[in-house]
């Protein structure tokens, strides 16, 4: 009787191959969601801070105009301020308040005296006198009219990295 060698099996592995190859398809698919992921919730933090930084920037306009509305007489405006300026109203264009950043770090401009949660800075506000607008345009009528201010303010969000610049004009009747 011959006894025959056992048959052996003629794989050659092509199962752990093409299942190696998906495995690392599918890391590379969940790393890239992974990271779109991160981006996208960085994009949401920076635009919840943008949103911050522009109402307090507004709060601080707000307030601007709220301590205008509360004057019985015009405010004097001058070119600069020495001390107690947070009754000071300027004379239009007295700062660049566009540009200069180190403004916004002086006593020169008011500080928002109310409470904003989550904002790093307290928003800061400058009023500039900006011109008077008669009523009529009638040479020799009565000077009744309109006082118009310009209200710089300046937010920040949750980090001083988010700022926002706002500007209004405030008609004072």
């Amino acid at each position: 009787m011959r006894i025959e060698p056992p048959i052996r099996n003629a794989q050659s592995g092509a199962v752990l191959f093409v299942s190696l190859i998906m495995l690392l398809v599918l890391t590379v698919i969940g790393v890239t969601a992974m990271q779109t992921t991160t981006l996208e919730e960085k994009m949401a933090g920076n635009l919840r801070d943008q949103t911050l930084a522009f109402q307090a920037a507004e709060a601080a306009l707000r307030a601007g105009e709220s301590w205008l509305n509360t004057q019985t007489t015009q405010p004097v405006a001058q070119a600069s301020c020495s001390s107690a300026c947070d009754t000071t109203v300027y004379k239009l264009n007295a700062y660049d308040v566009l540009s200069s950043t180190l403004l916004w770090d002086t006593a020169s401009v008011r500080s928002y005296t109310g409470t904003l949660q989550k904002v790093k800075t307290a928003p800061k506000y400058l009023i500039e006198y900006h011109s008077f607008i008669p009523d009529s345009l009638v040479v020799g009528q009565p000077t009744t009219g309109r006082v118009a201010y310009r209200l710089t303010s300046r937010g920040t969000g949750g980090s001083d990295a988010a700022r926002a610049v706002l500007q209004a004009t405030y008609f004072k009747i």
